[in-house]
This record gives C-alpha cells, sequence and structure tokens, in this order.
C-alpha cells in the first residue's frame, strides 16, 4: 500500500513474476495496487497463482480457467500479460509448467520412508486440470504451454 502513497513509481514498470498469491482476492488487490502505483505493470502467472483448491478460489474450475481469469483480469487493469516493451527492454511473459522430464536427478537411495514427489509437492494438490490433462505425464505443462501460440492482450509499456 506505500507503493500508491508514495507516489514514486509513476514513471516505472515492474514486472511481477508470479507467485503473488493462491487467493484469487489477494492477487486482484496486488495488482490493482501495482497498476495504480506504476506506469507499466507485467505480470506473469506462476504455479500459486494456478492453484484452486484449499482456500484457492476458482469454484468447480480447473488452473487454466483460473489462468483466463486472471489473463482476463490483467486486462481489465490494463497489466500487461503479453510481450511488450518497458523502458526499451523486451518484456515477454512466457507462460510455463513444470515438466516431470526435468528431473534428471537419480533417485535417492539409501534412505526409507521417503514419499513420492507427488505426495509432497503441492501442486499436485492444489491445481485441478481439464480431463486427460495430468502433471505426472506433462499433459499439464504442454497445455499450460500451448497457451503461448495464442494471441494475448495487454502490450504495450
Amino acid at each position: 500500500r506505500r507503493l500508491e502513497e508514495c507516489g514514486a513509481h509513476r514513471a516505472d514498470s515492474l514486472i511481477l513474476a508470479g507467485d503473488v498469491s493462491h487467493r484469487p482476492d489477494v492477487l486482484l488487490e496486488t495488482l490493482q495496487i501495482a497498476a495504480r502505483a506504476f506506469r507499466t505493470v507485467h505480470f506473469v502467472p506462476g504455479n500459486h497463482d494456478l492453484w484452486v483448491r484449499g482456500g484457492g478460489g476458482g469454484g468447480g474450475g480447473t488452473s487454466i480457467d483460473r489462468l483466463l481469469e486472471i489473463e482476463a483480469t490483467c486486462a481489465r487493469l490494463g497489466v500487461c500479460t503479453a510481450p511488450a516493451l518497458a523502458a526499451g527492454a523486451i518484456v515477454v511473459p512466457i507462460l510455463s509448467w513444470h515438466h516431470p522430464s526435468w528431473d534428471t536427478e537419480p533417485d535417492i537411495s539409501g534412505w526409507r520412508g521417503i514419499p513420492p514427489v507427488e505426495r509432497c509437492l503441492m501442486d499436485y494438490h492444489m491445481t485441478r486440470w481439464p480431463p486427460g490433462v495430468r502433471q505426472e505425464d506433462g499433459s499439464a505443462a504442454a497445455a499450460v504451454d500451448e497457451l503461448n501460440d495464442r494471441p494475448r492482450a495487454g502490450g504495450g509499456g
């Protein structure tokens, strides 16, 4: 809130690189404050922003629905979610989700009782994906990546 009060950043651009909040109300308030405090705000959602269970909002929707809702909110607020210029730099918000093939480390051996990642990583519990889309097989990563291929509103700066 002090950002709004001080007014010192009205000529600046801000890059919000995701994981603002799993709560839609907190994310909305943060984007509203940032949009009032900075000349230009560039935002790309992080994994926590796409949580839809356990207080994450989204009702019966999926994490893809949540992402599209976030983009619509950003468009209403004038927050950039598309590639744009910012003070001579090109800002390219790329949507992504972690893929199981990125885990190239060998499994830990010699320790007992290490639960599988699906039981430990909150993303497996807090997200909901459309039918046929799963984190375990990489299709969630592919579904999010495909969204980069469509035109997005909100460029500028």
